[in-house]
């Protein structure tokens, strides 16, 4: 009995090695497996991330190869790179970049691979996608998306080289920036942003004048515009400054009348630049912008001193409108479109800017004087309209000109400002009517010193000694569509940023 039961605990002490030793195995192997996977993942994870900062060398290389190929270029310097074909921009399809990447030690460990879409005519933007991979594991491939933008002044509903002073009636849909300060005293729906801390505020400010302001700033108490229906907050988005100010001497018309003439020829057109000269006597350009994707010009010999009214003209003709390029005209431009109020609203499939310079410079400074309504057929980035004058941007005077003036466009005075001009100082009795209703602008106003839509004047008459002259409500609408799509050849910062960064 004693040796069956030895036996029998002998055979148990067997089975429970062999169980235990069986427990320990697969627990050594799983722990082995485990250990070998962590390895494994551990070296997909640096091979992956090696992969990414591979991919993310080929961003930075091509945001230093736009700004080696860019940087404070003018715009047809910077179209005519993007249009190249001897050679191609680097990472286009005929001109393909994928250049090794090395470690610290100098050892290829990966490569590069940089694919670029080319931006479309006159867009301020340009897509860019990097691949990155290593030698190691061919196989893991990190993709990055990023959009470079070249943020361009119309990404502004307002913009001024100098103080702004925008008083109760404004209504501005879009950001809002003065280089010297700003008193905004309107409705503001974005962020108003000045070049500066403070600023000692301008005589012709008649609120504060003298007085050391912030660099933006408001007369309303606790930033309420009761004047506004209903009562509204002035900054509805904020304030924003200091920021960098923008160069408006840095504006290159003569690069743009050099595009004009070598594209469009002297007094003639092509698809992608027109240019008109400039003889004296003659005063200017007449302009009237048709339907059907084309524009009549006159040369404008007599006007009327008292409205600037054009009083004789020679006759006009026909051409189409540049699609995506430029109509420069060497001197001052009258610009109305189509002539007759029940055709307006026929500006379709055309993206065209109008410049007005003398170049090289002399003053009086050319001006442009828009005659009448000037509208989109559609608002959804098909039609823009720029309007860049060396000098003023005026509207119709005294009783000319529509009491609801609407304009679809981006106006920029270089050298001047925006404004309802007077023209007649001395007149002031009842047959003087010039005050109008409202002016609604969609798209952006920039001007070198502060838009002037409204002004008092003194009058000689006894029954009228303030006669306002100007527009009694003022909208700005920003449009949206300029963001990514200025009007061609629209001044823009110089250099290329990243505005969109993404892992495709």
């Amino acid at each position: 009995m004693k040796k069956n039961i030895n036996i029998n605990k002998k055979g148990s002490a067997i089975a429970y090695g062999l169980i235990m030793t069986t427990v320990c195995t697969i627990i050594l192997f799983a722990a082995f497996q485990f250990v070998v996977s962590q390895l494994r993942y551990s070296f997909y994870l640096a091979n992956r991330e090696q992969a990414f900062q591979i991919a993310e060398t080929g961003i930075q290389y091509y945001h230093w190869y736009l700004a080696h190929e860019t940087d404070g270029k003018s715009l047809p310097d910077i179209k005519e790179f993007w249009e190249s074909t001897s050679p191609y921009p680097k990472g286009f399809s005929e001109n393909p970049l994928e250049e090794e990447y090395k470690d610290k030690k100098g050892t290829a460990i990966g490569k590069y691979k940089v694919e670029v879409t080319p931006p479309a005519s006159n867009s301020s933007t340009v897509e860019v996608v990097s691949s990155g991979w290593t030698y190691k594991n061919a196989n893991i491939v990190r993709k990055i998306k990023v959009r470079f933008r070249r943020s361009a002044w119309s990404d502004y509903a307002i913009l001024v080289g100098a103080e702004a002073a925008l008083d109760s009636v404004w209504d501005v849909n879009g950001k809002v920036m003065g280089n010297k300060g700003v008193h905004f005293d309107g409705v503001a729906h974005n962020v108003v942003s000045a070049g500066v801390t403070q600023y000692t505020v301008p005589a012709d400010d008649k609120v504060a004048p003298g007085a050391t302001k912030d660099g933006v700033w408001t007369k309303w108490n606790n930033e309420l515009n009761t004047d506004a229906n209903p009562d509204s907050q002035v900054f509805l988005a904020g304030k924003k400054f200091p920021v960098s100010q923008k160069d408006f001497n840095g504006i290159d018309l003569g690069a743009i009348k050099t595009y004009a003439q070598d594209e469009g020829g002297t007094n003639n057109c092509n698809s992608k630049a027109c240019y008109f000269d400039y003889s004296a006597p003659d005063l200017g350009r007449h302009i009237i912008l048709k339907d059907h994707k084309k524009f009549q010009i006159s040369t404008v010999q007599k006007l009327n001193t008292n409205t600037n009214v054009i009083k004789k003209e020679t006759s006009f003709e026909t051409f189409d409108m540049p699609q995506e390029g430029v109509i420069y005209i060497e001197g001052n431009v009258w610009l109305q479109e189509n002539g007759e109020e029940e055709d307006e609203g026929d500006i379709y499939d055309s993206r065209t800017t109008i410049v007005a310079a003398f170049m090289p410079v002399v003053t009086p400074y050319a001006a442009v004087t828009i005659l009448n309504n000037i509208e989109y057929d559609k608002k959804d980035g098909t039609n823009v309209l720029g309007v860049i004058s060396q000098g003023n941007v005026d509207f119709p005077s005294g009783n000319n000109g529509p009491d609801d003036l609407k304009i679809d466009a981006v106006l920029l005075a270089q050298n001047g400002t925006i404004n309802k001009k007077n023209y007649n100082t001395n007149c002031c009795g009842s047959g003087c009517k010039d005050l109008k209703n409202s002016i609604d602008i969609y798209g952006a106003i920039i001007s070198a010193t502060n838009p002037l839509f409204s002004f008092d004047k003194a009058c000689r008459v006894n029954t009228d000694p303030n006669k306002t002259v100007g527009y009694s409500k003022k909208k700005v609408e920003y449009d949206s569509n300029l963001l990514y799509f200025p009007p061609p050849f629209f001044p823009s910062d110089s250099y290329y940023l990243i505005d969109l960064w993404e892992e495709s």
